[in-house]
């Protein structure tokens, strides 16, 4: 299997740069995604870790989001809990997988925002 990383959207901050040391105490991989990317499927940008791909789109969202890649169960709760603990909130948060994979960033922000407002609202999962 291969090691857990994480893609952080919007997260050129000072919140990021918390995550960033976070990641690092845990020994997980992550990379901040360019904006410019925003528009490549999800597969992309991960293939694009070790390549600079651009989309010619203009990046469509500002919220902040996470997409956690070959997380396992033990490592998801460990980094959500790291981040409970250091009461770091980023209120998007996905996992690849192999029905998002071929979806844009811009996409899944859409999905996983839509879904987040619906459980917030208490009208549970809208998928």
């Amino acid at each position: 299997m291969n090691a857990p990383f994480v893609l952080m959207f919007n997260l050129n901050n000072p919140k990021g740069a918390r995550l960033r040391m976070i990641c690092l105490k845990l020994h997980f991989r992550f990379r901040v995604v360019d904006p410019s990317e925003f528009g490549l499927t999800l597969e992309e940008i991960v293939e694009a870790s070790s390549v600079n791909a651009k989309s010619e789109a203009a990046p469509s969202f500002n919220e902040e989001m996470l997409v956690f890649v070959n997380f396992g169960q033990k490592h998801l709760n460990a980094l959500l809990n790291e981040m409970r603990a250091s009461k770091l909130f980023v209120s998007l948060k996905a996992v690849l997988t192999d029905s998002n994979r071929k979806w844009t960033a811009e996409a899944l922000c859409k999905a996983v925002g839509e879904e987040h407002a619906a459980m917030t609202k208490g009208e549970g999962h809208r998928h």
